[in-house]
């Protein structure tokens, strides 16, 4: 692949320019970055593949891209390549909240010798400095000094895990927008606790994780600030560009609106088993307006129950842990509580798990919907085993990790469960999915393998 260094990349042999040395520079750090690019590609063009471009320094990564040709790379190095510049823009993000932090720091030359003045802290007009310099609203500006103060004065690690680009802002802005509302020590001491676990979760799972750890932290001010936003339910109807009509929603209770949803999708499961032509998408919508209107007699198909996770100390009122709806989220633990005392016709699941939190055995305490090894698997995993998918097991397919047309066992340790889009990523898709010590290895057809571990 790699013959010559014009073949790695119609650029390589441009010269680096030359930048003037100021004092910030250290000493030799030109030379060491030229240093450290030659060897990076002096390796590329002996092994004839990108080298491992996640243990280098930004700098490095940046001047190694410049040097080469995307253009030239297999599709498989693209991936590659994806991965360090989505890094570089991490760390130059970094770079933007240090500049930011700086600005609000500056002291303007009237204030200087004011004792007690406020502008000795932070400089009371830096967001109009910035909004001016970078074309911003005022309050997209005052949005930006906020989260560039917080990360510098509360969550430093945070902010140096942006700098190494181990992760993107908008995951920060997930975690410090998630915790906002508790005190300062419970802030910083919850995202020091996270740190560990935010490179390997999306948006969706971190935003969760935080809701999670939030409603442990002070399970009464969970319990206050969801009997709030459910006092202030609403819904509202929006006209779109094309004439339709968007109906929204607002704060709804969580049991309710997880009933709604399953139910909703059950009676579109069994139109559409029907023979249905509609869409999903289509047929849910369909349903809920001629349920409303009073038109037909929807069909479901049997799968409406809500699925409550939570600790069964929680449920004796021993603890305090919050409590989960697979597919919604966490939920404090009195309302999980609340919740539980509810449904006491409904269905009952119970799970063993270890100290490590695997499972060991699982039961039912009524009539069964569903065969005993599929319950195992759904308390065993909870969600689809795609790296960052979260629909529940309970509304997955059940495959064979070692293909049963090859000779796969119908067997507990031989079952995962998949959501209908990733269980075609392997019929279809040409991707491979293995179960190794209870962690799921996924490998795409560029030969690529991501891996999703147990929920922190």
């Amino acid at each position: 692949m790699f013959e010559t260094g014009t073949t790695l990349g119609a650029r390589a042999g441009e010269p680096i320019i030359e930048l003037p040395h100021y004092d910030v520079w250290d000493q030799g750090f030109d030379d060491l970055v030229w240093r450290l690019t030659e060897d990076a590609l002096a390796r590329s063009w002996e092994s004839e593949q990108l080298p491992d471009l996640s243990d280098l320094p930004p700098i490095v990564v940046a001047a190694f891209l410049h040097r080469i040709d995307p253009d030239r790379l297999p599709v498989r190095d693209q991936v590659l390549v994806l991965q360090a510049r989505e890094r570089l823009v991490a760390h130059h993000q970094a770079g933007s909240v240090d500049a930011i932090d700086a600005i609000s720091r500056w002291t303007p030359p009237r204030e200087q010798d004011t004792p007690g003045s406020a502008f000795n802290t932070r400089w009371e007009f830096a967001s109009d400095e910035i909004r001016a310099a970078l074309c911003l609203t005022r309050h997209g500006a005052e949005q930006r000094v906020d989260l560039a103060i917080s990360l510098a004065d509360e969550y430093p690690g945070l902010l140096e895990m942006l700098r190494e680009g181990r992760v993107d802002l908008y995951r920060v802005r997930v975690v410090v927008e998630g915790v906002r509302h508790l005190g300062s020590e419970e802030r910083a001491a919850l995202v020091e606790s996270i740190l560990s676990h935010i490179p390997e979760l999306t948006s969706g799972e971190l935003r969760a994780l935080v809701r999670k750890r939030c409603a442990e932290i002070d399970s009464e001010q969970a319990r206050l600030r969801y009997e709030h936003a459910v006092e202030d339910r609403r819904m509202w109807m929006r006209q779109t560009d094309a004439g339709t009509v968007d109906v929204h929603i607002f704060d709804m209770p969580i049991d309710r609106a997880r009933t709604i949803g399953r139910r909703l999708n059950g009676y579109a499961i069994s139109l559409k088993n029907s023979g249905d032509l509609r869409t999903m998408d289509q047929l849910r919508v369909d349903v809920l307006c001629d349920l409303i209107e009073g038109h037909g007699e929807a069909r479901s198909s049997g799968r409406d129950t809500v699925e409550l996770r939570v600790d069964l100390a929680t449920l004796a009122g021993l603890d305090d842990l919050a409590g989960e709806i697979p597919g919604i989220g966490p939920i404090a633990a009195d309302i999980a509580r609340r919740m539980a005392e509810r449904n006491t016709d409904g269905q009952w699941r119970f799970t063993v798990v270890d100290d490590d939190g695997n499972v060991i055995d699982t039961g039912i305490t009524r009539r069964r919907f569903s065969p005993a090894q599929r319950r195992l698997l759904e308390a065993r995993y909870t969600t689809c085993g795609f790296p960052g998918c979260r629909m529940p097991a309970t509304e997955c397919d059940i495959d064979h990790t070692d293909p049963f047309s090859e000779g796969g066992l119908t067997s507990v340790d031989n079952g995962t469960p998949e959501c209908r889009h990733d269980h075609t990523l392997i019929h279809r898709g040409g991707w491979r999915h293995l179960v190794v010590d209870g962690r799921h290895h996924w490998i795409s057809p560029l030969g690529h393998r991501y891996v999703k571990g147990r929920p922190p």
